[in-house]
């Protein structure tokens, strides 16, 4: 009776410890994937921040340009108007200008 009790101590304290070990080796896989999911996360965010900041880094040269045009025909008026010319002349041609552009 005494070895019967024996035998099943030692079948539940395997059990338990197979029981520990499972769980632990779930543990580490669980742990394991989302580490590695956040690891692509983490990876396509910064892909997807270069793609951003190379798109501002153009729009912003866009911009730029634009502004350096802006600011060399307020120049161009400027001189007409410091020559005592029509401005209106000036004008009219970048009227025709823009016309032409809204056409094509």
């Amino acid at each position: 009776m005494k070895e019967l009790k024996k035998g099943k101590i030692t079948i539940v304290i395997l059990i338990g410890l197979m029981c520990m070990v499972l769980t632990a080796l779930i543990y580490i896989q669980f742990r394991t994937v989302e580490e590695g999911e956040l690891g692509a996360l983490g990876h396509m965010r910064d892909e997807e921040l270069r793609t951003e900041a190379g798109r501002l880094r153009a729009r912003t040269a866009e911009i730029e340009e634009q502004i350096l045009n802006v600011n060399n025909l307020i120049d161009e008026y400027q001189g007409y108007i410091d020559a005592g010319l029509s401005a209106s002349e000036l004008f009219n041609r970048e009227f025709q200008v823009a016309q032409n552009l809204v056409r094509v």
